[in-house]
């Protein structure tokens, strides 16, 4: 995704400055972005794509959803650790019960239980990063929407 708005914004500014149809040289006082060749752009929808503003911010927020990428991949990789010690000691207390050896399945049950609080908390706080990635995800595919 950044390649592609780089790409993008490589080519807009690469293009030609447009055509002054009418309007008088030199900035107009209605303008409100300048394009690559510090040349004043009329107001409209593509004037901010056209100066490469828009494209810069949305290089922002991919940035920043690629922070919350790490941020998922850490958060998924801690609640499978936890899932992974809970396993271990579900066993432990099976074990423990099958061998009728109660402090053995005491510890595991006790550890298990632990596990579960902990594996609960990460879940929590995996969903809650989950969510506010989507909605950055969101809120960029309405930019883009709305510019195009």
């Amino acid at each position: 995704l950044e390649l592609t708005i780089r790409g993008l914004l490589d080519t807009v500014q690469a293009l030609p400055a447009p055509p002054r149809l009418g309007l008088p040289s030199g900035p107009s006082p209605n303008a409100t972005a300048v394009d690559g060749f510090g040349e004043s752009l009329p107001p409209g929808p593509c004037s901010d794509l056209r100066s490469g503003e828009l494209l810069k911010q949305w290089l922002k927020a991919v940035s920043g959803l690629t922070t919350f990428t790490t941020v998922l991949k850490q958060q998924s990789t801690m609640a499978m650790l936890f899932h992974t010690a809970l396993i271990e000691d579900l066993k432990l207390w099976v074990e423990g019960e099958e061998s009728h050896d109660r402090g053995m399945a005491r510890t595991g049950a006790r550890r298990a239980l632990t596990k579960i609080d902990t594996l609960r908390r990460e879940a929590t706080k995996l969903a809650s990063v989950e969510e506010d990635a989507k909605a950055k995800s969101f809120e960029l595919v309405q930019e883009v929407s709305a510019a195009l």
